[in-house]
């Protein structure tokens, strides 16, 4: 496939379809250096599609070039506000730049718009517990683990923010 793709923008430089193609295609196989450029052009050439912010945003994340992404995250939620997979990767590079009370709401809207998507909670949970809020942490960490009961991750930030309140009982 990529060879088509590369053939495809030799004859037409323009085509933001065939730079997205690309790019995915590149960035399936985890080759986001790679894809990266490609994205670039895609959304150079075509402004105005979401997927293509998004997934711009996702391969930057993925290298670590988290300031960029939220740029294109947030772009990509301007042009579909509606996005689960936008608002949970902004969360995601906003919770990992520290910045966990910004990624709070686009945690919430996950669940929103996709209640039943594996970590939602427990993203929304650590985001809260890392904000200093751990009565809510709690709850909402108990929905992760009833939801997954074998999410390591989840029972480890409720064990957290159940001692933060100094419930040490409960967290054991």
């Amino acid at each position: 496939a990529i060879t088509h793709f590369r053939t495809a923008i030799e004859v037409d430089p323009r085509n933001a379809n065939a730079h997205g193609a690309l790019a995915l295609s590149l960035a399936i196989q985890g080759k986001f250096a790679e894809a990266i450029p490609n994205y670039r052009k895609a959304v150079e050439l075509d402004p105005k599609r979401a997927d293509t912010h998004f997934l711009l945003g996702y391969a930057l994340a993925r290298r670590g070039e988290l300031d960029e992404a939220i740029v294109h995250f947030r772009t990509s939620l301007k042009l579909d506000p509606k996005s689960a997979d936008a608002h949970e990767e902004l969360g995601a590079a906003l919770a990992e730049k520290g910045k966990s009370k910004e990624a709070i709401p686009h945690f919430r809207k996950v669940i929103e718009l996709a209640p039943n998507r594996p970590g939602a909670h427990f993203n929304l949970g650590n985001a809260l517990n890392d904000n200093g809020d751990f009565g809510e942490a709690i709850t909402v960490l108990r929905r992760a683990v009833e939801r997954d009961p074998k999410h390591a991750g989840a029972h480890e930030v409720l064990g957290n923010a159940l001692t933060s309140l100094k419930k040490q009982d409960d967290a054991i």
